[in-house]
């Protein structure tokens, strides 16, 4: 792959050891931020102080940082350039849009999960709830449409529902998605916010 014909930076294989970024970090001509992590946490917090969306590049045996916001994203060294350019690329969209996308959240029939290019696996009940949230996100999903997505037409407890839907903000709360539930209506799939500090709208 041609990193410039592409528009990805074109020194973008240097990625590849601790020494790769010093001093300020480096942006990209989208207006994101890379920098080394830990070594640049100053910066980090400082960055995101001014909302500027930030790719953390992180140091060998390096554990990732707990997400902030929706501005941020993470990769481990040795960092393949094409990796790095789908990350800055989404978060340029992230800050452009100020919400999810269309693409932002994935999930295949095997319970296969992408958020913003983070693999995970959900099990069936989760992964039929994530499917319904965000196809498209940030739109009402009735708690009865919830409801057929995982079981059908088998009777289950009301409470089954809001069982899975707890077990499902916590596998995806690092990857900054939430779900909010509109009381009675049903739920909502999001990114935190002013709005968000509770679990209800």
């Amino acid at each position: 792959m041609d990193p410039v014909a592409s528009g990805a930076p074109d020194d973008l294989g240097a990625l590849d050891g601790p020494g790769a970024l010093d001093g300020r970090g480096r942006a990209d001509d989208r207006g994101v931020e890379m920098l080394t992590w830990p070594a640049q946490e100053e910066l980090r917090v400082e960055l995101r102080s001014r909302g500027v969306p930030r790719l953390l590049v992180l140091e060998a045996g390096a554990a990732p940082p707990r997400a902030e916001d929706d501005l941020e994203d993470w990769i481990w060294l040795p960092a393949d350039e094409r990796d790095v350019f789908a990350r800055l690329r989404h978060l340029a969209g992230r800050q452009r849009r100020g919400g999810l996308g269309p693409d932002t959240v994935t999930v295949a029939s095997d319970g296969t999960t992408w958020i913003a290019g983070h693999r995970l696996r959900l099990p069936p009940a989760e992964a039929a709830i994530l499917r319904c949230l965000a196809d498209p996100p940030e739109r009402l999903c009735r708690r009865a449409d919830l409801d057929r997505a995982v079981w059908g037409e088998a009777p289950h407890a009301r409470r089954s529902l809001d069982s899975r839907i707890f077990v499902l903000r916590r596998r995806i709360a690092p990857y900054g998605l939430v779900v909010h539930a509109v009381r009675g209506r049903g739920f909502v799939l999001t990114t935190p916010g002013p709005h968000t500090r509770g679990e209800s709208w």
